[in-house]
């Protein structure tokens, strides 16, 4: 696989990642403060280690609430694929 190639992909998943980012701000945003509190983002890990476990944690949510990779990919604004890759990362 070329270097560029390498690059790309990292450049997909961190555009994926701001996709998801800004998803779970609108929804925070719109959400009632009395709902349920999610839980605690991890304390420890190196910055890629908790965004890695944060992403999961919207992925699973998501995921749990719709069940299919397209919905998942609509509510958090990312591609089917990325949607699905990432099911299968966190989830499967």
């Amino acid at each position: 696989m070329s270097r560029m190639k390498l690059l790309l992909d990292v450049i997909e998943d961190m555009r994926s990642l701001a996709d998801s980012l800004q998803a779970v701000a609108t929804a925070l945003c719109q959400s009632d403060p009395e709902d349920a509190a999610a839980p605690a983002p991890a304390q420890e890990g190196t910055l890629a280690e908790r965004m890695d476990a944060y992403e999961g944690q919207i992925i699973r949510e998501s995921y749990r609430r719709w069940g299919t990779t397209v919905a998942v990919a609509k509510e958090l604004g990312i591609s089917q694929a990325t949607a699905a890759r990432k099911v299968a990362k966190y989830v499967k």
